[in-house]
């Protein structure tokens, strides 16, 4: 049978084999999903200090983890809404065959190679090459989500013939919404890479733990004199 071959067995035993193909498929979509938005965290990491005056130590500490904290929650909220438009979309997917198991992979080879983009932004959001690193990741992956439902919602190829032809329509344009929505804010990466990141403006070196924040004066000295 080819990639591309819709399955045409209507016996009870071939529709419950798909079936529990397209279990496993979801199964270890989840997995995926689950797996990448928990090592979203592991970039944040307990301050160790040393010494007396713990409190007033640790309250700076944990500021400097602030630039962390924002690229986790906006991490978590991407990846969370890609496991939202991958369920909306197997609402309706009623079939799979090699090709949308292929298509399935490349998304999910994309979210979990994710946190480390996210992680790079955390640590480098001040600069073009961590927001294009880190908006072309989730636009590809956007892509991949966009080319997966349209492989199985044109002409009801893998999708319920009771979808309408409107909702396929509509998925593929919400579908299309986020890519774009990367893709053109690249632009203002390369342009301004400070209104990207200014939430993240911090010099690594400063604290090899946390990414500690120092002022954008003593960044700006540092880098030139480098």
């Amino acid at each position: 049978m080819a990639l591309d071959e819709e399955p045409r067995q209507r016996h009870p035993i071939g529709q419950s084999r798909h079936r529990d193909e397209l279990a496993r498929l979801l199964a270890l979509s989840d997995g995926v999903f689950a797996i990448a938005i928990t090592l979203l965290v592991l970039q944040l990491t307990v301050p160790e200090i040393a010494g007396g005056a713990v409190g007033s130590r640790l309250s700076a500490q944990l500021a400097a983890t602030i630039p962390r904290i924002v690229t986790y929650c906006i991490g978590f909220a991407v990846i969370a809404l890609f496991w939202i438009g991958h369920r909306r979309s197997f609402l309706y997917i009623v079939r799979t065959n090699g090709v949308l198991t292929l298509l399935n992979l490349a998304v999910l080879l994309c979210i979990a190679f994710m946190p480390f983009p996210i992680a790079i932004l955390g640590l480098y959001g001040n600069t073009a090459v961590a927001v294009i690193f880190y908006t072309s990741t989730v636009a590809l992956a956007g892509f991949g989500m966009l080319l997966l439902w349209v492989y199985a919602g044109v002409g009801h190829r893998l999708i319920s013939r009771d979808v309408s032809s409107r909702l396929v329509t509509h998925q593929a344009l919400r579908a299309a919404i986020s890519p774009l929505v990367f893709l053109l804010s690249m632009p203002v990466g390369l342009v301004e890479p400070d209104g990207c990141g200014a939430l993240v403006d911090s010099d690594p070196g400063a604290h090899p733990g946390l990414g500690a924040p120092v002022p954008k004066g003593a960044v700006a000295s540092r880098r030139a004199a480098d």
